[in-house]
This record gives C-alpha cells, sequence and structure tokens, in this order.
C-alpha cells in the first residue's frame, strides 16, 4: 500500500458526494463506510494484525507469539501490589 493509495481512498468517498446529484444521502454514506471498512482492514494487516490476535482480544484470552493460548496468568493479568496500612 503506497501514499497514493492513501490518497485514494480519501479522495473517492469525497469526489463520490460530489456525483450525488439526487442527494440521497444513503448512496454517499453506505458506499463510503465500505471504503472505511477496506482501508481499516488493509491498515490492521499492514500493521501486523492477525484474526487470532482479535479473536483473542474478543474472548479475554492471551495468546503468545505462536498463536497458541497461554497458560501463565502473569500474562493474562498484572499482578495486585498488597494494600499499605
Amino acid at each position: 500500500m503506497s501514499v497514493s493509495d492513501d490518497i485514494g481512498f480519501f479522495v473517492l468517498p469525497c469526489f463520490q458526494t460530489l456525483l450525488n446529484q439526487q442527494w440521497l444521502y444513503a448512496a454517499s454514506v453506505v458506499p463510503a463506510y465500505i471504503i472505511l471498512l477496506i482501508s481499516l482492514a488493509l491498515a490492521f494487516r499492514m500493521a501486523g494484525g492477525s484474526v487470532a490476535r482479535v479473536k483473542s482480544c474478543l474472548s479475554c484470552s492471551s495468546l503468545s507469539r505462536t498463536g497458541e493460548e497461554s497458560n501463565n496468568p502473569a500474562v493474562v493479568a498484572a499482578p495486585v501490589p498488597p494494600a499499605s496500612h
């Protein structure tokens, strides 16, 4: 993905709204959100994201770097310091 792709994802919805002569908002908003979701998915993959990490985040479980579930409780939650009196 290059800078020209980023500019294209920005400019396409802008020009699409200008071409909407009948002022049908759904005809502009729905495709703009589709373009937003596509660019979100591309950015997520380029940043190194994976479906396994998203599932892990949504299910509140922890994955190791290999994608296997971790049984280490220290990985799931940080230790709580003892209360001072």
